[in-house]
């Protein structure tokens, strides 16, 4: 019996390691420019005056980001940049609310200078907070990403992100 529950112990303390979160932001902390610090990556290409805090509702932190991308086209909001193992996969949880869009992810490798393939787009309708769960696998000799969150068809969004790697 000790042996199954070290086992167990083992097992448990080997995922925490290698389910490190390697990403994480509230959007509870914003510059004087009126943008989340932990975004507006080199590759973002929404506009500032379409991502806007919102302080009534949050659920984790104090705020949530309102995206506005009411276009067809995408736009991206993207992260600063982030340092990742070559060759690892990492998952994306963003906490939404939002009555319509459509949301996917990708990243941009910055080693070496060049997107990776967007996942499918996900529909978001209804008020209420729904994770919404993606993954991403970036190149063998990439050591540095922005995420991206690529919206479009969006009358409000709001969300949060937690990366960690798989």
């Amino acid at each position: 019996m000790k042996k199954i529950l070290f086992s167990i112990a083992m097992l448990c303390i080997a995922n925490l390691s290698i389910s490190q979160v390697v990403f994480q932001s509230d959007l509870s902390a914003w510059d004087t420019t009126g943008n989340p610090t932990d975004f507006f990556g080199g590759r973002t290409s929404i506009a500032d005056a379409n991502v806007t805090e919102v302080t009534t509702g949050a659920v984790h932190g104090t705020s949530f980001a309102n995206v506005i991308n009411s276009g067809t086209g995408h736009k991206r909001l993207t992260t600063q940049a982030i340092t990742v193992i070559p060759g690892g996969k990492y998952i994306i949880n963003m906490w939404i609310a939002g009555t319509a869009g459509d949301l996917r992810v990708n990243y941009y490798d910055l080693t070496n200078s060049s997107y990776g393939t967007y996942t499918s787009y996900q529909t978001i309708s209804g008020t209420a907070l729904t994770m919404y769960t993606d993954s991403i696998t970036v190149p063998s000799g990439c050591t540095s990403i922005e995420y991206i969150m690529s919206t479009r068809n969006t009358s409000a969004l709001g969300f949060i992100v937690l990366a960690r790697r798989a």
